[in-house]
């Protein structure tokens, strides 16, 4: 995996969250205007997990 995979997992990650400064939010998604296909996957697992977590704590 090189720098710009794992940047995007990073910033992927706290997005799902909400966690990102607004000059990291900026960065990520000019990442996804360009990312793979394989991240699109990543970042949506993310934010199912995220949500599955959300229902778990609230309910």
């Amino acid at each position: 995996m090189n720098n710009q995979n794992n940047k995007f997992e990073e910033l992927a990650s706290a997005y799902v969250l909400n966690a990102l400064s607004p000059d990291e939010e900026r960065e990520f998604k000019i990442m996804l205007e360009n990312a793979t296909e394989e991240q699109l996957e990543l970042c949506d697992d993310l934010q199912a997990t995220a949500a599955e977590i959300a229902t778990l704590v609230s309910g």
